[in-house]
């Protein structure tokens, strides 16, 4: 690589270490520096220096044949398309090129809609109109046998060396399976409502429930709501709203309701619903009754309703017209 590759290099490692420095100062456990035997990130900071496009292949500065890269025949259906930095990429199997764009906005079509989406662990997304999603992938039989055989086999060997890599490819696939499947549900969301009301789920604290632990890691709820809480449609509802027990209809609160339950029943008013679909209401509900309340902080990227005590009181003393 040539010299102004090397010294981005450098200077990737030295905002590493500062940013490292910074942590421990915070007070944050960052360990020792250790000897690192692969570097998979390489930044190419100046386009037609370091890099450019040639036809369908990607020349790197210091590399004498331009690379085929697939995928860049997408990049021609824009006329007017302006290129900058751009990432040499590997993931352990493969190289890829993370090439940032810039491109004129589209013009979309206002649906002026709302929708509310219920994260839970037996569904993976409940919408308020009663469409569900339930997405669940697991490790294939080749990764368990994989697994087995490198249990058996002696740290250090070369034939543990290419089990690792095969794991690695495997896992890679997954991994790509469920991106895959998560930006293809966030776009088609995001495309098709103006608002989108979700709940501030702790889904890490959900992986510690011996029981829901591994459906939450074989679903792709993590990546959807990242993706989903980037977006300026989107409006996060504090988690202490009690989306799953209050009744939007009569502004009861029906605290005897278990996890066990899939049906979300009043006992003051006898409405009757199912429960991720009372909850996903619940959440557009409360949307648009407290987001210009005080508490709502839309300075942040994310549009956040805080939940605060004086809600609950004021919901027990009045109903939804």
């Amino acid at each position: 690589i040539k010299s102004s590759v090397k010294q981005e290099l450098i200077s990737q490692i030295v905002n590493q270490i500062k940013g490292l420095s910074t942590l421990k100062k915070k007070g944050y456990k960052v360990g020792k520096l250790k000897f690192k035997s692969e570097f998979n990130s390489i930044r190419l900071k100046q386009y037609d220096v370091t890099h450019y496009l040639k036809g369908n292949k990607f020349k790197i500065q210091g590399i004498k044949t331009p690379i085929r890269v697939m995928g860049l025949h997408q990049l021609k259906q824009y006329s007017n398309i302006d290129y900058t930095t751009a990432n040499l990429l590997y993931d352990g199997i493969n190289y890829f090129i993370s090439l940032t764009c810039f491109i004129d906005k589209e013009v979309k079509i206002k649906h002026n809609n709302i929708v509310g989406i219920d994260m839970g662990v037996s569904t993976t997304l409940t919408l308020s109109n009663g469409e569900k999603y339930d997405i669940s992938i697991e490790e294939s039989e080749r990764i368990k046998k994989l697994q087995a055989k490198l249990a058996r086999q002696i740290k250090g060997s070369n034939n543990r060396y290419k089990t690792i890599k095969k794991l690695r490819k495997e896992y890679n696939h997954i991994n790509n399976k469920k991106n895959d499947i998560a930006n293809k549900l966030v776009h088609c969301l995001l495309d098709n409502y103006d608002t989108i009301v979700i709940q501030d789920e702790q889904i890490a604290e959900w992986k510690e429930d011996g029981l829901s632990g591994p459906k939450i890691q074989h679903s792709i709820l993590g990546r959807i709501k990242n993706k989903l809480v980037s977006s300026d449609k989107v409006v996060v509802l504090d988690k202490w709203f009690p989306t799953s027990k209050f009744c939007y209809n009569c502004g009861h609160k029906n605290d005897n309701l278990t996890l066990k339950d899939r049906e979300f029943v009043c006992p003051n008013c006898g409405n009757k619903k199912d429960r991720d679909i009372h909850a996903a209401n619940n959440m557009i509900y409360f949307y648009l009754k407290y987001y210009n309340a005080p508490g709502t902080d839309v300075s942040m990227p994310v549009k956040r309703v805080k939940f605060s005590k004086q809600i609950l009181k004021q919901e027990s003393t009045t109903s939804l017209v």
